[in-house]
Order: C-alpha cells, then sequence, then structure tokens
C-alpha cells in the first residue's frame, strides 16, 4: 500500500456510535451553534453602541442583563434623553443613574436602531411584535 499503511480499513459500520450516542453528540453541536450565535449578536450590539457613542459598558458590567435591555429597547423606540433613559435602571445600576446619564450622552440615530437580525430575515429589530429581548434567545 502507498505511504507506508499496512492495516485494513475498517468498516464505517462498525465505528457507529449507538443511537442515543448520536443523538447526543447532535444536540451537542446544535446548543454550541446557538450558544456562538448569540455571542457574535451581543458583539454586533456591543459594537453598534459603541459606533454610537453609548458608552453602557463603562457602567453595567454586562450589555445584556435587565437594565440595559431596557435601555436599548428604549434607544430603539426613539428615545435619546439620558436623564430618562438612566431612569430605566434597575437593581445595582439605580445607584449609579449619574453615570448612565453620562455614558448614554451619545448620537444613537435611527440608522443604529434598525439593525437586521438573522431571526427576522432582514427585518428590523424593532419590527412590531419582535421585543429585543427575544431576538438573542436560542
Amino acid at each position: 500500500m502507498a505511504g507506508g499503511r499496512c492495516r485494513p480499513r475498517v468498516g464505517a459500520a462498525l465505528l457507529r456510535a449507538a443511537p442515543e450516542i448520536r443523538e447526543l453528540r447532535e444536540l451537542t453541536r446544535y446548543r454550541k451553534t446557538q450558544v456562538d450565535a448569540r455571542g457574535r449578536e451581543i458583539q454586533r450590539l456591543k459594537k453598534t453602541l459603541q459606533d454610537a457613542g453609548i458608552k453602557l459598558t463603562s457602567v453595567a458590567s454586562v450589555v445584556w442583563g435587565v437594565s440595559s435591555r431596557k435601555i436599548i429597547e428604549a434607544l430603539i423606540a426613539g428615545e435619546r434623553n439620558p436623564a430618562v433613559l438612566a431612569d430605566l435602571a434597575v437593581g445595582k445600576l439605580r445607584p449609579k443613574t449619574a453615570q448612565l446619564e453620562e455614558a448614554l450622552d451619545g448620537r444613537f440615530g435611527n440608522h443604529h436602531a434598525p439593525t437586521p437580525h438573522p431571526k427576522n430575515q432582514g427585518k428590523p429589530r424593532s419590527a412590531p411584535g419582535v421585543p429585543l429581548h427575544r431576538a438573542l434567545d436560542p
């Protein structure tokens, strides 16, 4: 045989895993693709906010927390007043409203809001019936 191989090839049927194992592998692969897609979408959101001059990540440690989602949804809905946006904070971000107001004083425009999303098949995230917090749910 070429390449110095002297062993016979083992048939694919002998190497096939049990159906339960194959199903588990398939589910694991699917879960990984969903997690990866969510990560890419969050990175894209961070980049959009950065482009708009919104420094939300400098105050909120998680851009996809409850307060951050409320603020982002309000931005998409058209609210641009940093004081009103900062008042949407809840929980640990509530005491940081002064810092939030400064961080939210950016230039978020209408062209930042309708970022297309693959789940919406090109429709804007702000499309009726598609809340932003559902856009990234796997």
